[in-house]
């Protein structure tokens, strides 16, 4: 059976939540504070 596609949404969702969380370790690394991350599909697809 084929493999279900996935529409680019959620491809562009992951890869901008994967890239915000090392942005957020970084910074706690830096300084010592954590980070609230607040993200969803809708805004991270409305910039295109």
């Amino acid at each position: 059976r084929p493999v279900p596609l996935m529409g680019s949404s959620d491809l562009r969702s992951a890869a901008t939540s994967a890239f915000a969380i090392l942005i957020a370790l970084y910074h706690r690394a830096r300084t010592g504070e954590g980070q609230h991350i607040d993200l969803s599909s809708v805004e991270t697809i409305s910039v295109l």
